[in-house]
């Protein structure tokens, strides 16, 4: 059987748009349970990524090349967030350069990765990546998107804030850690005005709310592609 070690990252919390990071995201027992029979693990240890030295310098990742297939709950998923998310695949795809590809998978057994909108008042999301020991490699996870933060502001506020939440907690399950680095995707959310500040700076930038998410707001920094790129270079 093989044996996984579970590293859990979380965007903060979601009241007032002022997060406080790294508060756990609750589950339901239900959701819990369901999580251990999809797949079986021997106990797997939970670790902060950014306070466990021995990750952050030797970081686990997919392996190159590898397809990564997603699978979003659209069942639970507020209204367009599915296609939020997919744009945030979209866009880490294309950072990687061919290192991976993340691809929408219909099937819930056929994924690696899955996506869940879940209740909560504490978080905008959480990832939990799973690693194999003897690779290192991660070989599964799964990212919870707070579903409540759809009712957050207006309309496109709850669009901007769906979008970078997929794309903060995806660069998570793909092995990269909180940043100090306010321009950054991975950014670790430390003032009360964070939320505030870094949603509405990625406003301000967009001409249309179509721009959400595309090619001209992908919402990553020089220095996260520099990041994804050194993490899956090596």
């Amino acid at each position: 059987m093989t044996v996984a070690l579970l590293v859990v990252a979380s965007l903060g919390t979601a009241v007032a748009l002022a997060p406080s990071f790294d508060s756990p995201l609750i589950l339901s027992t239900s959701n819990d349970e369901r999580l251990a029979q999809d797949r079986s693990f021997d106990s797997p240890l939970i670790l902060s990524p950014s306070k466990d030295e021995r990750l952050a310098q030797d970081r686990p990742r997919w392996p190159g090349g590898a397809t990564i297939l997603v699978w979003i709950d659209a069942r639970s998923a507020p209204p367009g967030a599915d296609a939020l998310v997919e744009r945030a695949m979209m866009t880490w795809t294309a950072a990687a350069g061919r290192r991976f590809r993340l691809d929408r998978t219909p099937t819930r057994d056929a994924a690696s990765l899955r996506v869940l909108f879940v209740g909560g008042e504490h978080v905008y999301g959480e990832a939990q990546p799973r690693v194999d020991r003897r690779t290192g490699a991660i070989v599964e996870a799964d990212v919870h998107i707070n579903a409540d933060i759809a009712s957050t502001g207006d309309r496109l506020d709850q669009r901007i804030i769906l979008y970078l939440t997929a794309l903060h907690e995806l660069g998570h399950a793909l092995g990269l850690p909180h940043t100090d680095d306010f321009s950054t995707i991975m950014y670790s959310f430390r003032r009360p005005d964070d939320g505030e500040r870094y949603f509405g700076a990625y406003r301000r930038r967009l001409r249309s709310p179509d721009e959400v998410g595309s090619a001209t707001a992908t919402g990553l920094a020089p220095a996260d592609v520099e990041a994804l790129r050194a993490l899956y270079g090596r």
